[in-house]
């Protein structure tokens, strides 16, 4: 059961069909929970997004980073992406700040502070 090309043109999902029809509905379930976010302006302030609830997560990040710019009122090449782990102090004098919730690492670990190598024994995905 292989998605058609026609599909996967659309949104590169899974290559499963049922995997990506249910991959699909979620998405789209979700995204309803984003329009009330940007509706109520409350995308930067959700307690954690979640980026796989997304078709193109590049595309948000992207227009995160031209919203960013224009308040700055400097040019997109000018920023700089800067992250902060759950738990490090961190400067808050920023104009748009996001909390990215559901990451997962594959292949490597990662302590809090470090990225390091997997070991044999290790799963191979990680969530942070």
């Amino acid at each position: 059961h292989e998605v058609p090309v026609t599909w996967s043109s659309l949104w590169d999902g899974p290559e499963d069909t049922v995997q990506y029809l249910r991959s699909l509905a979620g998405r789209l379930m979700a995204l309803d929970t984003w329009i009330h976010r940007a509706q109520a302006n409350q995308i930067y302030k959700s307690a954690g997004l979640d980026l796989s609830e997304i078709f193109r997560p590049g595309t948000f990040l992207n227009a995160l980073r031209q919203e960013t710019a224009r308040q700055m009122k400097c040019s997109m090449d000018g920023l700089k992406f800067v992250c902060w782990w759950k738990g490090v102090n961190y400067s808050t004098n920023h104009n748009i700040t996001i909390t990215v919730g559901e990451l997962y690492l594959e292949g490597c670990t990662f302590d809090g502070k470090h990225l390091s190598e997997n070991e044999r024994n290790s799963s191979t995905v990680a969530a942070i």
